[in-house]
């Protein structure tokens, strides 16, 4: 497997033949970015990942079907508005949007695909991004991907960027991507918007499946709250741009690009999860001898949303109780006499008992702003890393005045 390399100054540009741009076409009456444009020189191939919610918004809706053509060369997405439950206005909005990229890039209409996020149920200013367009457009460059990151950010206090590279036979391929995301992040995606672009040369179906079993894995494994929104996307382009050989059947380079797409999504993931909403903790959840992977990780999941587990990370109260509480009603099958917990390398729960003495030690533990929670239920060969955060009252206090 080759080796990978973190790219520290990287951007979503990094990868050869992509430019980007993000400007504030004044969507949010912050004035600050709002309108960002991802842009392969080339055509590429395209997958997706979308929200599972019912309710979905226009920009999901209208990138369902898109993201089914062939090939694609740009990702236009705005932030401040989430387009959802503003009737045909909405779905008007998206169209023209579309049109007015075409029309100012030259890139088919079926070549572009679109995400929103922000505020729900408000109309959306189509105007306002009908007239940003063409200076998007004209800024693009390789120099603008920092730009194109903030322009994502709803309540994120942080732009969110991550960019590694590996070898694929002599050449250099790298993968790169941004994201927004603090709140209303749960399983499924919730409200996170994730753009990746590689240079890799690979088949749209092999994509499909990568994107899958790298990031559908990684970025279904965080939350921050409960709450999953209706905007949650995921778009990655591939142009081939490295000049790579192709990948057209699962083996060795289809491995190392999994793997260079995991790596690029983990990073993003801890990223999210350092920057919530009022989160002042990340806490990694393994778990560890469950009778399989998909059992591992519903209770490292169950664990990760409770609401009283969040609230004991943000007291840095070594609740025991709490954790097997959550663990014993995830669904997943053990036995309680043989369960440990450790928080840090404290072990804090064994043979079917707290260890109180141990507790002192464990609260020094969760003070520390990243620690790991191990859950061993010896019942299998299963294992999980699933990431969360503390629900503290900052959390509340922007969420209670959210949209007023």
């Amino acid at each position: 497997m080759g080796k990978l390399r973190k790219i520290k100054s990287g951007t979503i540009t990094s990868p050869k033949g992509f430019l980007a741009s993000g400007i504030a076409c004044g969507i949010k009456k912050s004035g600050k970015k709002d309108l960002a444009v991802i842009l392969s020189e080339w055509p590429a191939v395209a997958a997706a990942l979308f929200t599972t919610n019912n309710v979905r918004a226009w920009t999901v809706l209208y990138s369902e079907r898109a993201i089914r053509n062939p090939r694609h060369r740009a990702i236009l997405a705005t932030s401040g508005n989430a387009n959802c439950l503003n009737g045909e206005n909405g779905k008007r909005a998206v169209i023209e949007a579309i049109r007015q990229l075409s029309k100012q890039s030259g890139i088919p209409k079926s070549q572009i695909l679109i995400a929103q996020t922000g505020i729900i149920g408000r109309p959306f200013p189509v105007d306002a991004v009908r007239k940003g367009i063409p200076e998007a457009v004209k800024r693009l460059s390789r120099a603008q991907g920092k730009a194109a990151a903030r322009a994502i950010l709803t309540t994120d206090v942080r732009s969110k960027e991550a960019v590694y590279e590996t070898n694929i036979g002599a050449r250099v391929v790298r993968a790169a991507a941004i994201a927004k995301g603090a709140g209303m992040i749960r399983p499924n995606m919730a409200t996170m918007l994730c753009f990746i672009t590689t240079d890799v040369s690979i088949t749209k179906a092999l994509l499909k499946k990568a994107l899958r079993e790298s990031a559908g894995v990684i970025l279904n494994s965080l939350a921050i709250d409960n709450d999953m929104s209706t905007n949650d996307t995921v778009f990655v382009l591939a142009n081939g741009a490295s000049g790579a050989k192709k990948i057209s059947r699962p083996g060795i380079d289809f491995e190392k690009f999994k793997s260079l797409l995991s790596a690029v999504c983990r990073d993003i993931a801890r990223q999210i999860i350092l920057g919530a909403e009022g989160g002042t903790h990340l806490a990694e959840i393994e778990i560890k001898g469950a009778r399989s992977d998909d059992e591992a990780l519903t209770a490292g999941r169950h664990i990760g949303t409770s609401m009283l587990v969040k609230s004991m990370f943000a007291g840095a109260d070594p609740n025991v109780g709490r954790i097997t509480a959550a663990v014993g009603s995830s669904g997943a099958r053990f036995s309680p006499a043989r369960l440990k917990v450790f928080l840090g390398s404290v072990c804090v729960f064994r043979k079917g008992e707290v260890i109180n003495g141990n507790l002192s030690r464990a609260r020094k533990v969760l003070l520390k702003k990243i620690y790991r929670i191990t859950v061993d239920l010896a019942a299998g060969k299963g294992s999980s890393l699933f990431l969360a955060t503390d629900l503290t009252k900052r959390y509340v206090e922007i969420n209670s005045t959210y949209s007023t």
